[in-house]
């Protein structure tokens, strides 16, 4: 939890030196000023906590496209999904450590709906990426 602003402005009250020409009551210029380096100091803390809860996809919010890229998501041939399902789909592909072969997406069937539905999905996404790949073949050919 970050620390408040006060106390910020009071730990920089405390590293002052001794003296008169050091106030350190807080309704001094100095402490103004010093309240206001606190305020930096506070959102400079609680952003850094921030970036630790988008350390794991089940908290991320700000950076979640880029988990999603990360793990090559959302599929092209995976339908529109809110928000939970994708990041339901984020979550299972990180903790998921399997290829991309049949063998193990029929071990992943019994959380998908039918192995039917799972074979064309497979089907499907195979049919996609062959025709990009003949589409990116055939234009990358010279004379083409």
């Amino acid at each position: 939890m970050a620390n408040s602003i006060d106390a910020y402005r009071d730990q920089l009250l405390a590293l002052l030196p001794q003296g008169q020409a050091w106030p350190k009551h807080t309704d001094s210029e100095l402490a103004k000023l010093l309240q206001g380096i606190a305020h930096e100091l506070h959102r400079t803390e609680k952003r850094a906590e921030d970036i630790l809860d988008e350390a794991h996809p089940s908290k991320a919010f700000e950076m979640f496209e880029e988990w999603e890229t990360m793990h090559g998501l959302p599929h092209a041939c995976g339908g529109s999904q809110n928000f939970q399902e994708r990041r339901s789909a984020l979550i299972q592909a990180y903790q998921s450590r399997g290829g991309q072969s049949r063998e193990f997406l029929l071990l992943w069937q019994p959380s998908l709906a039918s192995q039917s539905l799972l074979l064309n999905t497979v089907n499907a996404c195979m049919a996609t990426a062959s025709a990009k790949f003949s589409a990116m073949k055939t234009a990358t050919t010279p004379g083409k």
